[in-house]
């Protein structure tokens, strides 16, 4: 197994907070996207705390900067960690890249283990049934060497009859 890499701490009091799920948190990425959400979040501002400007860009014109697409990339898998925290990818079979594209399959595996959040104040409740499914990744790579965008491909009708609710 590999050694865990340290991520950059987050200013201040914020990383003992951010610290705390690290545990929960499997790869880097994961576990920098919670500090720059948190160091964001908490940050004055001029003005309203949408994703551009928590993430530092102009609105409209800005929401496709790559620091802006990892904020968002950060928060649709939270919420999927909320209910399934011990979801990860473990492989990654597939692996192809050209000039500034690159495609990669994996198995994505969790368990439905706490409750899922359906809006309105609604809760599904976990079924602990665990879940192994196939997704592909499509990304798009910049000079910097950054990833501007990504698209996520999954099969959610398998997913959802997996954890019992399909």
């Amino acid at each position: 197994m590999t050694e865990r890499r340290a991520c950059p701490p987050a200013p201040g009091p914020l990383e003992e907070y951010a610290a705390r799920f690290d545990d929960l948190l499997v790869s880097l990425a994961q576990r920098r996207g919670l500090r720059e959400y948190l160091t964001a979040l908490l940050a004055p501002r001029d003005r309203n705390k949408t994703l551009t400007c928590l993430a530092g860009a102009e609105p409209v014109t800005g929401s496709k900067d790559a620091a802006v697409q990892r904020l968002q990339f950060f928060l649709d898998l939270a919420a999927l960690f909320m209910w399934a925290p011990d979801t990860r990818i473990l492989s990654h079979p597939l692996r192809v890249a050209k000039n500034e594209l690159t495609a990669v399959t994996g198995v994505m595996q969790g368990t439905f283990t706490r409750p899922m959040p359906v809006g309105k104040g609604g809760f599904i409740q976990p079924t602990g049934k665990k879940y192994a499914i196939n997704m592909a990744t499509v990304g798009i790579w910049n000079r910097r060497g950054t990833m501007d965008e990504e698209f996520l491909f999954r099969d959610n009708q398998t997913f959802y009859s997996q954890i019992g609710l399909g």
